[in-house]
């Protein structure tokens, strides 16, 4: 008869536990009831930090910071000290970027603002250390991966990661995992 608990000793009949009353049975009541108990549920003091966890990703889900995003900005600054580059003089066209637990794996092709001038692709494993973003691994580019069969297959290039960077969560990896 009674579906979920919203506190100690407070339960919610099941048929308006989702705040609707279902039609067959029900009284005005049992709707008004409904109403009344989602509103208390959602002002719950818990309530509204559930809703703020559910937005940013947990510990156990890679994901991509936005464009114009704080952390997302910090790496790739970290990838413009390597090139050496002034912010003004290198944006980065993003092909993959993902974030977990503190690592990050990108893979950008920077380039001058106006595009006219790109540089090789770059690829790179990071890690947030005291702070701040370094750089633990650059994928060499072009003739300087063809002779090395662990960087020109990428499938290759990412279990030989994975094995040298045990810690690095496998999800931030594109492909199969």
């Amino acid at each position: 008869m009674f579906g979920a608990v919203l506190g100690p000793g407070l339960k919610v009949p099941a048929k308006v536990e989702s705040g609707v009353a279902m039609r067959r049975g029900c009284s005005v009541a049992w709707a008004a009831l409904g109403l009344v108990v989602s509103a208390v549920a959602s002002a719950h003091p818990h309530a509204q930090h559930r809703a703020a966890a559910e937005k940013v990703p947990g510990p156990t889900q890679a994901y991509t910071p936005a464009k114009g995003h704080p952390e997302r900005t910090e790496i790739l600054d970290a990838l413009r000290r390597m090139l050496k580059a002034e912010k003004k003089d290198l944006v980065f066209v993003v092909d993959h970027l993902k974030v977990k637990d503190g690592w990050a794996w990108a893979q950008c092709n920077p380039r001058s603002p106006d595009g006219r001038t790109r540089l090789e692709p770059v690829w790179a494993l990071l890690r947030k250390q005291e702070g701040e973003w370094r750089i633990l691994y650059v994928r060499p580019c072009c003739a300087d991966c063809a002779d090395d069969p662990d960087c020109a297959d990428e499938e290759r290039l990412y279990r030989k990661l994975k094995r040298e960077f045990q810690q690095a969560p496998a999800e931030i990896f594109p492909g199969p995992r």
